[in-house]
């Protein structure tokens, strides 16, 4: 029976936080690190490599989990304990370099990121074999940098030199080889060339189910091989790997998952012309908002809603098309966005007012030009028209404050928001 402070223990509590950690599961990682590292500070010397192991496998869930300034406090003391004891020139050296790449990466912080990938191949080029895995390693990561960069000629050459040092230590890089399948079928993807990409994800499905990969990673390489036939036009294709990647999640999951398959599912059935398939799946991502771990960033949530108003706009429910249409304008000011957005708004502004003429004669709104000063006494009057607020909303006359800025048409026939002046109730 083993001491409760014995180093083989902190050994199997460093292989249970790796098999988290591949899966994801950051907090138990965490939690059996941590646990290696106390154990070994009570048993080994504070500068014992072993310890700069357990602040190297620590800091790598803090790279995942967005913790920046603690994983280079940890690698920092980590490359300190193993220059202190080891030769400059030594394999463990380079891992503690390829970690602080992944760090300025995450933080994209590119130059910072090469720099650092290149001393660790540095080392690994003069100390390990050309078919060593730690190189394939070092690769794919500077490739990955390179994708940001968008050059991708350059990313692929390093992928095509990883994966040509992983075929040759299959199985022990079999999980590597599905990961490294799929960056080259991503790479391919955003230099148009779909068919490659397709071939890959295929390879890289292969070597995921004999690897028995989370649910997580599959949903992210279905969604993936679906982007690549919705990319080249087989929208039937995609639309069935968008739902295996849908039905791969659990239901009590708030991933950003959930939202950005949702997402591919709408949009390929607006392509197609299903509007009204393609609301339902929008209502169903809308719905996911409130809940999503990561919140979408302004610039998707502008073609989310732009794309419902289209759906909307093709089904003739037009006051709905403006209300999203409106919401786009109220979140960028990119005069090419805004420019097709008022043209949308036009078109349905055009059903709108022809329908609603004769409610618009009974119940008139006067707006200036000009913004006033001195707000005026707030007064509210019944009515049945439907103005857009600034902020997106669609309000009825009779819930409007006097002041209030209101999307109008302008002399030159632009939309802008002005603030209402007045009221004019005609019997």
């Amino acid at each position: 029976m083993l001491s409760y402070i014995h180093p083989d223990l902190a050994t199997a509590y460093n292989l249970m936080g790796m098999i988290h950690f591949e899966i994801d599961q950051l907090d138990d990682a965490m939690r059996y690190f941590e646990h290696a590292l106390n154990l070994h500070e009570k048993s080994i010397p504070t500068d014992d490599p072993l310890i700069a192991a357990d602040l190297h496998n620590m800091a790598r869930v803090d790279i995942k989990a967005h913790r920046f300034d603690m994983a280079f406090t940890r690698l920092k003391r980590s490359l300190q304990i193993k220059l202190s004891v080891l030769p400059t020139n030594h394999p463990l050296i380079s891992h503690a370099y390829v970690n602080m790449g992944l760090l300025y990466a995450e933080q994209k912080l590119w130059t910072d990121a090469h720099s650092f990938y290149d001393k660790a191949i540095a080392i690994q080029r003069k100390t390990l074999p050309t078919t060593h895995p730690d190189l394939a390693v070092s690769y794919a990561n500077k490739a990955r940098v390179f994708i940001e960069e968008k050059q991708f000629d350059r990313a692929l050459e390093l992928y095509e030199q990883a994966l040509n040092i992983q075929l040759k230590n299959i199985p022990f890089c079999a999980s590597h080889l599905a990961h490294t399948y799929e960056s080259i079928g991503l790479t391919n993807i955003y230099i148009g060339r779909y068919t490659q990409a397709i071939r890959s994800f295929e390879k890289a499905l292969q070597y995921q189910l004999d690897c028995h990969a989370s649910w997580s990673q599959l949903c992210s390489l279905y969604n993936n091989m679906g982007t690549a036939n919705y990319r080249n036009e087989d929208y039937q294709l995609a639309l069935r790997e968008y739902q295996t990647a849908l039905d791969l999640i659990p239901l009590t999951d708030h991933s950003s998952k959930r939202f950005s398959t949702l997402n591919n599912i709408a949009t390929a059935h607006l392509t197609m012309e299903n509007y009204s398939i393609a609301l339902h799946f929008y209502e169903q991502l809308i719905d996911t908002l409130d809940n999503v771990d990561l919140p979408p960033s302004n610039s998707s949530l502008i073609t989310i809603y732009q794309n419902i108003g289209l759906c909307y706009l093709a089904i003739e429910n037009n006051d709905l098309a403006i209300e999203y249409f409106a919401r786009v304008v109220s979140l960028t000011e990119n005069p090419s966005i805004l420019s097709k957005i008022h043209s949308y708004i036009g078109d349905a502004f055009t059903v709108v007012l022809t329908v609603k003429l004769i409610h618009m004669i009974q119940h008139m709104i006067v707006l200036q030009y000009t913004c006033v000063t001195n707000r005026r006494e707030s007064k509210y009057f019944p009515g049945r028209n439907i103005v857009i607020t600034e902020n997106g909303l669609m309000k009825s006359l009779s819930n409007i404050e006097i002041g209030e800025r209101a999307l109008v048409m302008n002399k030159e026939n632009q939309l802008i928001y002005e603030p209402i002046e007045d009221l004019i109730h005609l019997k």
